[in-house]
C-alpha cells in the first residue's frame, strides 16, 4: 500500500487507555534503528525491545501519554511520554537494563542540580516509520505531547533522553525549548531538559 503523503490524512489515536502492544512493532523498530546508530555499548541497545522497554515504562506509569500514528489503520508512528513525582532516592536510580553498564559515580537521569522531589515529565519515545518523514508528522506527535505535559498540575520539568549515535536529533528536541542537561552513563545517553 502506499503511503499518504499528506498530513491530513493521517489519524492520530489516543491510546493510552488500550494495550501498548499496539505499539510493539514500532517500539522495536525504533530500539533497533538506536542500535545500528550506537557507537558506546552497543549490545546494550541491541538488547533493548518492546518487552523491556515501552512494555514495563507504560504499565508502571500512572500518569502517562501514548499516541498512535495511522495510515489507513496501518500504524506508522507512536510517541510516549509520561509525568512522575521524583524523590530524592530516584537521584540514584539504575533501571535493570542499565545494570552492567553502570559505574558509581556516573550521573544517572537527574543531575546535581536538579531540586528533588519534583514532578517531572519525560518524552520517552518518538517513531516515525522512515517513508513518512519530512511531512511534518513528528512536530504534530511532539506538539501533542508537549501541551498535554505542560498540562499536568504541578509539573515542573520535562527531559527527553537520547541514544548515543542519535544526536542529530537533539536539533528537533531543541526547538520545542530542550537545552543540554547531561550526560548519563559516561554518554551513552545524552539529557536534555526544560523548565516549565
Amino acid at each position: 500500500m502506499k503511503p499518504s503523503m499528506k498530513l491530513s490524512d493521517i489519524e492520530i489515536r489516543d491510546i493510552t487507555g488500550s494495550d501498548a502492544a499496539l505499539c510493539r512493532d514500532l517500539c522495536n523498530e525504533l530500539m533497533k534503528f538506536q542500535a545500528e546508530l550506537s557507537t558506546i555499548r552497543t549490545d546494550v541497545l541491541q538488547a533493548m525491545t518492546f518487552e523491556n522497554r515501552l512494555k514495563p515504562s507504560f504499565e508502571k506509569a500512572e500518569i502517562k501519554k501514548l499516541l498512535l500514528a495511522l495510515d489507513n489503520q496501518k500504524p506508522i508512528g507512536y510517541a510516549y511520554a509520561d509525568v512522575e513525582d521524583i524523590n530524592k532516592e530516584a537521584r540514584y536510580y539504575v533501571p535493570e537494563w542499565a545494570s552492567n553498564i553502570y559505574t558509581p559515580g556516573h550521573l544517572m537521569f537527574f543531575p546535581p542540580q536538579q531540586k528533588l522531589p519534583a514532578r517531572l515529565g519525560t518524552f520517552n519515545n518518538l517513531y516515525i516509520k522512515p517513508d513518512y518523514h519530512g511531512m511534518g508528522l513528528g512536530d504534530k506527535l511532539s506538539l501533542y505531547v508537549m501541551r498535554w505535559i505542560k498540562g499536568i498540575d504541578k509539573i515542573s520539568g520535562i527531559y527527553v533522553y537520547v541514544s548515543n549515535g542519535n544526536e542529530k536529533v537533539a536539533d528537533f528536541y531543541k526547538k520545542y525549548g530542550f537545552k543540554f542537561s547531561h550526560e548519563v552513563l559516561g554518554g551513552f545517553i545524552t539529557a536534555y531538559y526544560q523548565d516549565i
